[in-house]
This record gives C-alpha cells, structure tokens and sequence, in this order.
C-alpha cells in the first residue's frame, strides 16, 4: 500500500518504501562517502558557540584533512572528528555501535594516504546489522575513496 502513496503521504504518515537491507547499506555507503568528502562549512569555534549549528546542514560536512600530517596524534582526532560526523548525519547507524580506525600508509600505499574504516549497527525494520565501510583517505588532496 505504501507505494501507491505520494512522498509527502509517506512522509507524513511515517511510511517509507520498501527496501532490503544490501540496498539500504549500498545507500549507507554512499552517503558516507558524500559526508566524508564534503567539509564543513562553519569553524570549530562558531560551532562550539552555537551548539544548535553543529547539525544543521549549514555544518554538514567533515574538517579538512587535506595538508595535516599523519602522525598518531592527527589521526586520532580525524577519528573523533570522522564519529561525531556519522553521530549527527547518518542516522540509520546505532550512535552507540559506530567505530571509526585510521591506519596509516601500509603496503603499496603513499606516505599521504591512509586506511579509514567506520563501523556500526544499521538500524533497520527487520532488526540490525553490522556494516563495515573501508576508506582510502589521501591527506594531501582530502578526498576519500571507498575500497
């Protein structure tokens, strides 16, 4: 029946489309990759003033990586930085199961890249289910590539 409604039926009435669980991952997925290489537009320090401004689209996004280096300390907070992000704009992951690791270079990698893997509980109509999304981040440029 919900598929016959219009959008702004389903919106309103709480009714979405059908979709199995594989489909909505792939859109997890990209919206991730959306988020992760989008930055956000306001500076830490208006955000922290205005705390209604840290999820409002005006603030979608991610801080830059691009000319950071790569030391322990750096990727740590791009962690932090990367799980706050997903908290506030990805709501069909479980706030309290994402995981988010940066590992730097490795075999056949530049010294500018690194591995990033975010991890959580999909909440969906038929239960949960574990989704892990590996990234590529090349610090030099910023932009994030799944793999």
């Amino acid at each position: 029946m919900s598929d016959t409604l219009s959008i702004i039926d389903r919106l309103v009435s709480g009714q979405g489309p059908k979709q199995d669980s594989a489909a909505v991952a792939d859109t997890i997925g990209r919206d991730l990759l959306l988020l992760l290489n989008s930055w956000a537009r306001l500076e830490r320090q208006a955000a922290e003033r205005h705390k209604t401004l840290q999820s409002s689209v005006l603030n979608y996004g991610v801080e830059g990586i691009a000319g950071q280096s790569l030391q322990p300390q750096t990727l740590e907070a791009y962690e932090r930085t990367i799980r706050a992000a997903v908290e506030r704009f990805e709501p069909r992951l479980d706030a309290d199961t994402i995981q988010v690791s940066a590992q730097p270079g490795g075999a056949g990698r530049s010294s500018t890249e690194f591995t990033l893997r975010i991890s959580g509980q999909m909440i969906a109509e038929g239960g949960t289910r574990q989704l892990v999304f590996d990234s590529l981040v090349n610090s030099d440029t910023g932009r994030v590539n799944l793999i």
